[in-house]
């Protein structure tokens, strides 16, 4: 059957009218409305898949002094209204999807919105097609959706039903946003998004690791180069005068002149620095470190063995700008810099790697301990082991969301606090060089809080701040600590413990360590501590938690700080081995970790479990892995094994196996007496 001819101008048309009549400016498709949203539609490339190209109109709404934009794209019939992808999301992967749909080309030009800009953070996007032809009238179907960053520009349906666009009205609008802001991602929906993203910045980043090793750049340097040119590629969030420099502004030039490539390259990156204003001294700890790598100057020659027929700083440089950026445009505050290392580092050998002591907690293992401890927006959070500050971004992620929850209706108050969350009450000390400079950048990409990443030796340093200066040398009110320490170390680690807690007036405490560290041969370090903390929890972890990186059987010990363990108290004890994921050990794979058996449940239900001990609900925990037994005040008896209940019993299995078992003995033993005949 012939498909109808295309009435999208009657559409188009229809639409058109309402906007005009309730907006004192609509910017049609070929209007610019700013240069910056612009460049958003720019930098997305077109709905075809080159060139350029912008919805079929735009409006602003100003509420409470912030600018909502609104992108419409209009379909002729209702059957190019909405393309669903296989888990019934809006496609916004399938060029044709974008192209020939109205609704995915509204999201995707409003994705692009929030990928490339800083000044846009909630969008509304527009589907409209005809619904039915009644001999020349329309009756359009439209669906209106909310991206946001704060649900990292993941479309909402806020409502498919309207008949026409009253809802955008300026008596109307208001009401409609209020709705829309009410749509908020679940923790679960949370942390799936974070997984698949996370296997999709491992993909991104395991190309360019290819693309920088096909360009001879040596690994030792590879880490620092792209954080630098993540630095200098960033977009300005509209608080300072910072300018990304454009990979166009790369042109090889004489890599020597102060011209060159790799010095445009550190003069953008010095200029981010200043106008994010970190410390002066970390400023300069930071430029000498990168120096070192854009100084070089075969990166910035064009001649110099790069079949691009450009740089090799340009070639990269572009990879950074338009593979990497959306990663950080969405709002994650994932551990970036720790995947990085990881990802890069897994195809070289790790220096000292035999004493498992560079081994990068997973973020949902560190998010895992932030909520054990309960963090929450006036926690104080520190880290006295910090590696690439993998606990303190996990803790800062949860700080603000507790904030924006807190302080939803003052706009100005939430400014504030998330400003002091960062400033004054993240604190992480790493002692090596290396790690060190990851953490710095790590908490500066993902938003900064890098003031008080220290580097000292943690066994020393006297718990200060470093600054603002107004703080420097008082005493940081620490009242959450998160470890994962070098397991290398006395008491394999505990000795960190130790000396956190004692700086600490109360509190909570998870530390991620080997678990033989709660058997017999550590009970004198088990006695001291017993004597001021209570341990609260063990829980034993998967055994292949750090597959590939370490061959450690590890535990998370729960502590609370400041109040003595005593004899009667009940510690609860999980086995927490099989935690819903599967983890594999192929290094070039795009992904080594699965969710195969709804393993967000299995964390939420274990927090829940530690926080509230109510065992009526529990669908994934029962007596056969989670026991409340007291422990000895003398120690040596914090592992789930010394605990277990394991039933000796034979069972009827038990003796089938016997069974079956000497049978073939005896039939094993008979046949070799036949052969020796």
């Amino acid at each position: 059957m012939a498909r109808p001819k295309s009435i999208e101008p009657l559409v188009t048309d229809w639409a058109n009218q309402q906007l005009i009549s309730m907006f004192d400016r609509t910017y049609p498709e070929q209007i610019r409305i700013n240069n910056e949203v612009e460049e958003a539609f720019s930098k997305s490339g077109s709905k075809h898949g080159t060139g350029f190209a912008r919805p079929d109109n735009k409006v602003m709404r100003r509420i409470n002094g912030k600018n909502i934009l609104i992108l419409l794209e209009y379909k002729g019939h209702i059957d190019r209204h909405v393309m669903l992808d296989k888990d019934d999301k809006v496609d916004v992967v399938k060029k044709t999807a974008i192209k020939d749909y109205a609704v995915n080309g509204a999201v995707f030009y409003s994705q692009a919105i929030i990928d490339h800009t800083r000044n846009y953070d909630e969008i509304i996007a527009i589907g409209i097609s005809d619904g039915i032809i009644h001999k020349g009238s329309l009756s359009p179907h439209i669906s209106a959706y909310y991206i946001s960053r704060d649900n990292y520009a993941e479309p909402q349906l806020v409502n498919d039903k309207y008949e026409d666009l009253s809802f955008l009205s300026e008596e109307n609008f208001e009401a409609f946003l209020k709705k829309a802001r009410e749509l908020t991602l679940s923790d679960s929906e949370r942390e799936a998004i974070h997984e698949r993203y996370e296997a999709n910045l491992s993909d991104v980043l395991k190309n360019l690791n290819e693309k920088l090793h096909e360009l001879n750049i040596d690994v030792n340097v590879r880490v620092n180069m792209l954080s630098g040119m993540i630095m200098a590629s960033m977009p300005n969030d509209g608080t300072n005068d910072f300018e990304p420099l454009a990979y166009e502004e790369l042109r090889g030039l004489n890599p020597s002149s102060d011209r060159s490539d790799g010095a445009k390259i550190l003069e953008a990156i010095s200029d981010f620095l200043r106008t994010k204003q970190i410390p002066p001294r970390k400023q300069e700890q930071i430029m000498r470190r990168l120096t070192d790598v854009f100084s070089t100057e075969s990166f910035s020659d064009p001649n110099s063995d790069n079949q691009e027929g450009e740089s090799k700083l340009k070639t990269i440089y572009r990879m950074v700008i338009t593979e990497l950026l959306p990663f950080y445009a969405k709002g994650f505050r994932m551990d970036f810099t720790g995947k990085l290392f990881d990802i890069l580092n897994s195809w070289v050998q790790v220096p000292d790697s035999g004493k498992n002591d560079i081994v990068l907690t997973p973020r949902y293992v560190t998010r895992l301990m932030a909520r054990l401890t309960d963090v929450n927006m006036d926690s104080f959070v520190w880290d006295f082991a910090a590696g690439s500050a993998g606990f303190l971004v996990s803790a800062m992620d949860i700080m603000i969301e507790d904030a924006k929850k807190n302080f939803d209706e003052r706009p100005v108050e939430l400014r504030e606090k998330i400003e002091n969350i960062k400033d004054n009450q993240l604190l992480g000390i790493e002692k090596n060089n290396d790690m060190y400079m990851l953490a710095v950048l790590n908490m500066i990409l993902m938003g900064d809080g890098s003031s008080n990443i220290i580097q000292a030796d943690s066994l020393t340093y006297p718990g200060v701040y470093q600054y603002p200066p107004e703080k420097k040398d008082i005493l940081f009110p620490a009242n959450t600590f998160l470890l994962n320490p070098p397991y290398s170390s006395d008491g394999k680690g505990l000795i960190f413990l130790e000396k956190a807690l004692s700086k600490m007036d109360s509190g909570m405490a998870a530390i991620l360590i080997q678990e033989s560290a709660g058997s017999e041969l550590y009970k004198s370090w088990h006695k001291r501590i017993l004597q001021k903390h209570t341990l609260k929890a063990s829980i034993h972890m998967p055994s292949d938690l750090f597959i590939g990186k370490a061959g450690v059987q590890t535990a998370i010990f729960l502590f609370e700080v400041n109040k003595p363990h005593e004899e009667e108290r009940l510690v609860r004890f999980v086995d927490f081995s099989k935690d819903g994921y599967k983890r594999t050990n192929r290094k070039k794979a795009k992904q080594n970790l699965f969710n195969v058996n709804d393993a967000h449940g299995h964390y939420d239900e274990l927090v829940k479990l530690i926080k509230y001990d109510n065992v009526s609900s529990l669908q994934y925990f029962s007596d056969e892995n989670y026991i409340k037994d007291t422990i000895s005040l003398n120690g040596g008896d914090w592992q789930y094994l010394s605990h277990a209940r394991i039933d000796k019993t034979p069972t009827e299995k038990d003796f089938q196996n016997v069974v079956s078992d000497y049978i073939q003995f005896q039939l094993s033993h008979k046949l070799k007496g036949e052969d020796n005949d």
